[in-house]
């Protein structure tokens, strides 16, 4: 999406971060255990903090904020954790794809081909949510994809002989590729 010039196929593999799914992804993360962490460590054992902090130094900074130099969706206000709308919007407009669609889908009409999957069985259906809101936008903007929901969890198989990378991803790559 941002680099058409560079890229002409993209095969994602049960890509997270299509889109928002169902539930309000700032309800996801324990957020006070966030801001009372004090190290990385702090966070062990809790997936969606980990993650949830991951995804703010990435698209969040604040190197005036230690320990972990940025902001977050949901701060602290008089004692008590809000949304900050700002921050949200921040975040999901640089890590969504789908909210880039509008304005980067004339770099993906300039893709020799695109495709992805997703496992059915996801333990985290807003990611199945996701991913099928995405191919449908997708084709609501005429964007030519290949597009699949598999009867799986995700990984499961991917990396064997008979999985997915070798049945799917490398083949959709030997079709499209070209080399000068």
């Amino acid at each position: 999406m941002l680099y058409p010039g560079l890229f002409s196929v993209v095969y994602a593999l049960h890509p997270v971060g299509t889109g928002t799914g169902l539930v309000p992804m700032a309800s996801r993360p324990d957020w006070r255990k966030i801001h009372e962490a004090r190290s990385f460590r702090d966070l062990d054992g809790d997936v969606f903090a980990q993650v949830f902090t991951a995804m703010a130094q990435a698209f969040l900074p604040n190197p005036q904020r230690p320990p972990f130099y940025c902001d977050f969706m949901m701060e602290p206000d008089n004692g008590e954790l809000k949304q900050n709308a700002a921050n949200t919007v921040k975040l999901q407009d640089a890590f969504l794809l789908d909210h880039m669609l509008s304005e980067k889908a004339d770099n993906l009409r300039k893709m020799r081909a695109i495709r992805f999957d997703w496992a059915r069985y996801d333990s985290n259906q807003d990611h199945v949510f996701a991913n099928e809101a995405f191919t449908r936008r997708l084709d609501e903007l005429g964007i030519d994809h290949e597009a699949e929901e598999y009867n799986a969890v995700p990984g499961v198989k991917n990396w064997t002989l008979d999985g997915r990378v070798a049945t799917e991803m490398l083949p959709f790559f030997g079709r499209y590729l070209t080399f000068e």
